[in-house]
């Protein structure tokens, strides 16, 4: 390698470790946010795998507000979970 390509495959190894120490320093933040489906319980074994999804845009549920956790999910549904996720 020449001298100026470990030059700079330096400063991007020192960039990254740099970042990378800034974003573990941040910390997550947590905000109290509304529930989203009035049909999913808060104490549901599933809430946090749906609100997850729900703040990704991955699952929206029904227009009414509704997600609907008793119905069968098709398969043109599972897909497109698939390709977002």
């Amino acid at each position: 390698m020449t001298a100026i390509l470990r030059k700079t495959a330096l400063f991007i190894a020192l960039l990254l470790a740099v970042l990378t120490i800034f974003n573990s320093l941040a910390g997550p933040v947590a905000f109290a946010a509304p529930q989203k489906f009035t049909d999913v319980p808060a104490n549901a074994w599933y809430f946090s795998y749906v609100e997850n999804l729900a703040n990704k845009n991955i699952v929206s549920g029904y227009g009414s507000g509704e997600f609907r956790p008793d119905n069968n999910v098709q398969r043109q549904h599972v897909c497109k979970m698939v390709v977002l996720a």
